[in-house]
């Protein structure tokens, strides 16, 4: 019997950052993403997750996620990465944050978020574009700002034309942590629409719970295990389709 791609995957960067000794980093980093220092530094930060989702109408499905993320300057913050399900969805991301202090430990910052999905069992594929504007605490984080999406056909059947489906809205994510981010282990609440790979619309909010754990040690960010439950329901009015949906995310992040 093979082994599903999603756990070779996940094996094999549990390998890589088991074997990587690097001394401890002094920057300011979240306890978890999407935020990452405010310190530029050389180093590329890699995470990797598996995610069990069980939705209403799609049933259950697990999946792998890896993403690398980079802040070569004090002023930009860039990642991007991939995410392979077993329900047929295959996504892209990219996102770059441009920041301005604005405290010894704060800053703003213009969040630019771009996700690509291909729903081969719906033959569909959407392109997510977001522009927010983001401050960024110790304690806590928010952004606001609006997105576009667009929809097509993925493959053109004999007698169909291809059409598009444009649609504005307004992106939103509030987080809160009991701890400040370099605290040796942390936990966080997020309302949001604006998941890694996916942009929601804003009737349809992710209630997430999550946590992390510095294996390292505290200011320690060579290995973190980072855990994120989160819970989405029918959204206001009951104007989406998927009734809810539940998913539970298991990774860790290593500085290579």
């Amino acid at each position: 019997m093979r082994t599903p791609l999603t756990i070779r995957l996940f094996a094999l960067t549990i390998i890589i950052c088991s074997s990587i000794a690097l001394p401890a980093q002094t920057d300011r980093e979240n306890a978890y993403p999407p935020q990452q220092p405010i310190t530029g530094h050389p180093s590329v930060t890699m995470y990797t997750n598996l995610e069990y989702e069980h939705s209403q109408t799609s049933g259950s499905s697990f999946a792998t996620e890896m993403l690398f993320r980079h802040a070569p300057a004090r002023w930009v913050d860039i990642m991007g990465g991939f995410h392979v399900s077993t329900r047929n969805l295959h996504q892209l991301t990219a996102r770059g944050d441009f920041r301005l202090d604005v405290g010894r430990q704060s800053h703003i910052a213009l969040r630019n978020q771009y996700a690509y999905s291909i729903y081969g069992n719906d033959n569909l594929q959407n392109l997510n574009l977001s522009l927010a504007l983001a401050y960024d605490h110790p304690y806590f984080y928010l952004a606001l700002g609006g997105y576009a999406q667009f929809y097509t056909n993925l493959i053109l059947h004999e007698g169909i034309r291809r059409s598009y489906i444009w649609e504005p809205g307004i992106v939103y994510d509030l987080e809160a942590r009991i701890f400040p981010e370099r605290h040796l282990w942390n936990i966080g609440v997020q309302i949001t629409n604006m998941r890694t790979f996916l942009i929601e619309r804003v009737y349809a909010p992710n209630f997430i719970l999550k946590g992390n754990y510095r294996i390292s040690g505290e200011s320690n960010d060579n290995l973190n295990l980072i855990v994120k439950a989160g819970f989405q329901p029918a959204g206001i009015l009951h104007i989406v389709a998927n009734y809810y949906s539940f998913y539970l995310n298991i990774g860790i992040s290593c500085v290579l």
